[in-house]
């Protein structure tokens, strides 16, 4: 099964991922993945202006809460023995 995957993080915007989604030319479905839960808004504007077959999906869905945390305070830990501030750092946790 062939389909057209787009990576998204918490910090991408909607008008974004309308862009790339706009650029797909080919009528594969599109299965938007991103480390969290997209919020329903979101996700009814991008299908509200797009005529592509959209299924959004989380890493939520595949990993456990234990998991997540973990890696969340490893990307912590890197960015702080990195940067020694989080501050304007958000998009190196991803």
């Amino acid at each position: 099964m062939k389909i057209n995957l787009i990576i998204f993080t918490i910090s991408t915007s909607s008008l974004e991922i309308q862009e790339v989604i706009k650029a797909i030319k080919n009528e594969y479905p599109i299965y938007l993945l991103s480390p969290h839960i997209a919020f329903e808004n979101e996700i009814n504007t991008i299908k509200k202006n797009s005529n592509h077959d959209l299924h959004f999906v989380s890493l939520y869905e595949f990993i456990s809460q234990d998991e997540m945390e973990y890696c969340d305070s490893e990307a912590d830990e890197i960015i702080l023995s990195k940067y020694n501030l989080r501050l304007g750092k958000l998009n190196e946790y991803y």
